[in-house]
């Protein structure tokens, strides 16, 4: 399965990348982003699965901003 070739027939995708991910290169969320128009790719500092933890306020931000305009949902804290 190859996510570049469908990515773009999700709608919206909000893609979150760490530059310093030793597990997952950021070019794979910048190619997502590419294929899909309608991404929002947001690339922090970090280890793998470390950006809430490092940005937690940016994070929340973003990730509240997504789901609120995606989905008319607001998370709860």
């Amino acid at each position: 399965i190859s996510p570049e070739i469908v990515i773009g027939d999700l709608g919206t995708v909000l893609l979150l990348h760490s530059i310093d991910d030793e597990r997952i290169p950021v070019e794979h969320s910048q190619r997502l982003h590419e294929a899909a128009p309608n991404s929002i790719l947001w690339i922090s500092d970090g280890a793998h699965g470390k950006i809430y933890k490092g940005h937690t306020e940016e994070y929340v931000s973003k990730v509240s901003n997504y789901y609120r305009n995606e989905f008319n949902v607001v998370p709860k804290p």
